[in-house]
Formats: C-alpha cells, sequence, structure tokens
C-alpha cells in the first residue's frame, strides 16, 4: 500500500508556478499572497485571493488539483471525509472546522509529457479552475441531507463496513462515496460530479500556456 502524498505536494507546487504566472498576473485579482508556511498549509490555506468584480476580498484558499488524473479528463472530484495517520483516524480536510479555508480552487490538469507522476511546470499546457465556496457545497449537500455530521457518521459507516470502493451510487445522484482501503491513509472521499461544482462555481475557467 503506497502513500502519494509526496508525490502530490511535488505536483501541486509545479502547478502553483504555472498559476502564479498565467492566472493570478490577471489584474482581476487585486490581491494573490501565497501561504507556503506549514502552518498555514495544514489550516488548509495556499493562497489568499482579493477579486473585486466578484465581490471577493481577502478569502482563504485551498488549491485543490487532480493530480492523479492528469489529462484523464476526469468528470468529477474527490472530497476527503476521513483518513487514517497512524492507527488513528482523523477527519478530511472537507469535514475539518479546524481548517480556515473559504473557497476551494479545483482544478483538472492538462500537460504535454507521458510522464505525469513527475510533472514540471514547464510541462503544463492548461489548467481548468473552478473558485467554489465551501459553504455553498456544504449547503447543497445539506440539501440532500448531509450534514458534516451526518458526513462523519457516514464516513465511520463506510470504514467500519470496511468494503473496497464506491459506495451508495445511486442512478440520477450527483454525488457517492468511495472507500480506498489499498492507499496507506485509507481515505473515505464524498466523489461530486464536475457539473455541479460548475453550478456552484463563483469563478469557471480554462487557463492555457500562451
Amino acid at each position: 500500500m503506497g502513500s502519494y502524498r509526496k508525490r502530490d505536494m511535488d505536483v501541486e507546487r509545479e502547478i502553483a508556478k504555472f498559476l502564479d504566472k498565467y492566472l493570478y498576473s490577471n489584474p482581476i485579482f487585486t490581491k494573490k499572497t501565497r501561504t507556503d508556511d506549514t502552518k498555514s498549509q495544514l489550516k488548509g490555506s495556499d493562497i489568499i485571493l482579493s477579486i473585486p468584480s466578484k465581490n471577493l476580498h481577502d478569502i482563504v484558499v485551498d488549491e485543490k488539483a487532480a493530480t492523479q488524473y492528469i489529462n484523464k479528463g476526469l468528470p468529477t472530484f474527490a472530497l476527503e471525509l476521513s483518513f487514517v495517520v497512524g492507527d488513528k483516524v482523523v477527519d478530511g480536510w472537507f469535514v475539518d472546522d479546524n481548517k480556515d479555508t473559504e473557497y476551494y480552487e479545483f482544478q483538472w490538469i492538462k500537460a504535454d509529457t507521458n510522464d505525469t507522476w513527475n510533472l514540471q511546470e514547464k510541462d503544463i499546457t492548461e489548467v481548468e479552475y473552478m473558485l467554489v465556496s465551501k459553504q455553498a457545497i456544504r449547503d447543497y449537500l445539506s440539501q440532500q441531507g448531509y450534514s458534516v455530521e451526518k458526513l462523519k457518521e457516514k464516513a465511520k459507516d463506510i470504514r467500519e463496513i470496511g468494503k473496497d470502493g464506491q459506495a451508495e451510487k445511486e442512478t440520477g445522484k450527483s454525488y457517492w462515496f468511495f472507500n480506498s482501503t489499498r492507499l496507506a491513509e485509507k481515505p473515505v472521499n464524498l466523489i461530486l460530479q464536475k457539473k455541479e461544482l460548475e453550478r456552484l462555481a463563483s469563478i469557471h475557467e480554462i487557463i492555457k500556456r500562451p
């Protein structure tokens, strides 16, 4: 069972370089302050943004890239509900109220390389991103009967059952659950369709390398 966290962090740094060059250089961002210190990272902050044209001021943003699915056209995104550290189950980033995150910036990546595992900034050709309020997603799920507490309970139930793979996937629903027992952290995630995130997004753009 492997852990992809270090590799994912390395790739996310390369994506951040691309975004700093080609996205945050846009004058619509009147503030773009990277929070690279470990304390901020652990509190769910990658960058502080102000976008006055969207009435967004000093928002704490957690950049989330689908780093395992570069060039795959992934039609979903995984929201982490819980994972394992040592022998302890810990709240995932989506339900952890100790995080300062106010918005997620979900990212889908395209690159001109076969070695997407060791992705470099120079390889990235396109980033599709959606800036989505954490509260907007929580409100949507709450309307579906899943408050934060209910999500935590569901993750606990799925973990206790112990079956690997998707759970409670129903026709017509834009979300389901997934238990990854083969990974070292054994995450339980809520999988949300991209089209739902698009509906909830404050900004949705595709940034291409010039």
